[in-house]
C-alpha cells in the first residue's frame, strides 16, 4: 500500500462498505476505491448539515423579505414563543417603524385643543407684526397698547459649560440691551391679547460682574477683558450673526389667568422659527400690580401708584416675569465645542425675562 494509500485510509470513516474494504477485515480500508456505482455520495452528518444550511439559506431570504432581522448566529438562543396572549396594555408595532403610539381599534383620536392647533399651525413662518392692529382696537377703547422700555427691562440668557474638561471653562450670562417690542392687553379676556420683542445679536452684553455674582458659586469666577471678547467673537461666529443678526419673538396665544399667564411663542433665530411656551407672572396695572413689583426704583408712572385704579393707574407701565428654554440644536445650531467636545456648551440655554412696558399713543418706530 503507498503512502497515499494510508493517508486515504487514515481519514476513511470507520464501518465503510465499498469494494475498497479489505477482504477480511470489513471496515478496514484498503485504499483501493471501489467501482463508482458503489461508491458513497456522503455521511448521513454531511447530507444533515446540508440541508440545515439549506434551511438557513430560505428562512433568512424570507425574513429579509419581511423587512425582520435575522438572529445573529453566534448570539444566545431567543426565547421560545409560546401561546400565551400578550397583556392587553402593551403596543405592538411593525419592524423598522417609529415606536409611536397606538389607537385601541374602532377608538377615535381626541380633536386636538385650542392651543395645540395654535402651536402646529404654521409653525415654520413667524406671525406678522401686530401693532397696527393692537393701536387701532385702543382707539376703539378695546384694550390698551404698552411699549417695551428698553432701558427698564432685562433679557438673560444662561449659557453653560460642558465636556470632561468643562472646570477649565465658565458659565456665561448675557444680556439684551436696546430691546424693542409692544405689548397689548385686551379689556375683556386674553384672546386678542399679544406681544412682541426684537433685539440685535451685536448688542448683546456678555458677563457684566453684578449679574454673575447674583448666580452664585457656579458663575462666581469672573472671566478677564480677552475671555469676554474670545466668547463674543465665537459666539457671534457660531450664531452667524452677519447673515442673521436679528432675534423675533411673536406671541400666537395667549392663556390662563391674570396674573399667570402662558405665551405660546414664536421664536425666530438663526432664520429658523421654532414654537416655544413661556410661562408669564404679569402685573397689570390697577388690578394685579401688587403681584409683582412695578418698579423697584419707586416710579410708578402715575400719581395713583401701582395699586390705584384711578387714572394713575391708566398711565402705569406693565411688568412681566417668565422664563423658557431654548435649544440650539433645534434651531440648526450646533453648540460650541472645542478638542474633540472636551470642552463645550450645553444646547440648553435659559432665558430669563423680565419686561417692563409704558403705555403709548403709537407704535414705536412708525
Amino acid at each position: 500500500m503507498t503512502s497515499d494509500d494510508n493517508t486515504f485510509a487514515a481519514n476513511a470513516p470507520v464501518g465503510a462498505t465499498g469494494s475498497g474494504d479489505h477482504p477480511a477485515t470489513p471496515g478496514l480500508r484498503t485504499g483501493r476505491p471501489g467501482p463508482p456505482w458503489r461508491r458513497k455520495t456522503g455521511s448521513p452528518r454531511v447530507i444533515s448539515f446540508v440541508a440545515q444550511v439549506a434551511v438557513g439559506v430560505v428562512l433568512a431570504s424570507g425574513l429579509a423579505a419581511c423587512g425582520t432581522r435575522a438572529p445573529d448566529m453566534g448570539a444566545a438562543s431567543p426565547a421560545p414563543l409560546t401561546s400565551s396572549p400578550r397583556a392587553p396594555t402593551e403596543a405592538t408595532h411593525p419592524p423598522n417603524l417609529p415606536n409611536l403610539p397606538m389607537r385601541p381599534s374602532g377608538a377615535t383620536a381626541a380633536a386636538p385643543s385650542t392651543a395645540a392647533k395654535v402651536a402646529t399651525a404654521d409653525a415654520s413662518t413667524l406671525p406678522a407684526l401686530r401693532c397696527p392692529e393692537w393701536l387701532t382696537a385702543q382707539r376703539r377703547d378695546q384694550g390698551r397698547l404698552y411699549a417695551v422700555d428698553g432701558q427698564a427691562s432685562q433679557i438673560h440668557i444662561h449659557v453653560f459649560r460642558a465636556g470632561r474638561l468643562a472646570s477649565l471653562g465658565h458659565n456665561h450670562v448675557l444680556g439684551v440691551d436696546r430691546l424693542v417690542g409692544h405689548v397689548y392687553v385686551p379689556q375683556q379676556g386674553l384672546g386678542d391679547a399679544g406681544v412682541e420683542l426684537a433685539f440685535r445679536l451685536e448688542d448683546l452684553i456678555i458677563d457684566r460682574a453684578e449679574w454673575r455674582q447674583a448666580l452664585g458659586a457656579e458663575f462666581a469666577s469672573q472671566p478677564s477683558a480677552d475671555d469676554i471678547a474670545g466668547t463674543r467673537t465665537n459666539l457671534l461666529r457660531a450664531l452667524e450673526a452677519s447673515d442673521h443678526p436679528e432675534v423675533l419673538l411673536r406671541s400666537r396665544a395667549v392663556e390662563g389667568a391674570w396674573p399667570r399667564l402662558v405665551l405660546t411663542m414664536a421664536v425666530q433665530l438663526h432664520g429658523q422659527v421654532r414654537t416655544l411656551e413661556v410661562a408669564l407672572d404679569v402685573a397689570r396695572p390697577g388690578v394685579s400690580a401688587a403681584v409683582v413689583p412695578v418698579d423697584e426704583r419707586g416710579a410708578t408712572g402715575g400719581p395713583g401708584g401701582p395699586g390705584d385704579s384711578g387714572a394713575g393707574a391708566e398711565a402705569a407701565p406693565l411688568r412681566a416675569k417668565g422664563r423658557l428654554v431654548i435649544r440650539q440644536s433645534e434651531f440648526g445650531l450646533k453648540p460650541f465645542a472645542v478638542l474633540g467636545g472636551l470642552l463645550a456648551v450645553q444646547d440648553a440655554l435659559v432665558v430669563d425675562l423680565d419686561l417692563v412696558a409704558q403705555p403709548v399713543a403709537q407704535c414705536r418706530g412708525a
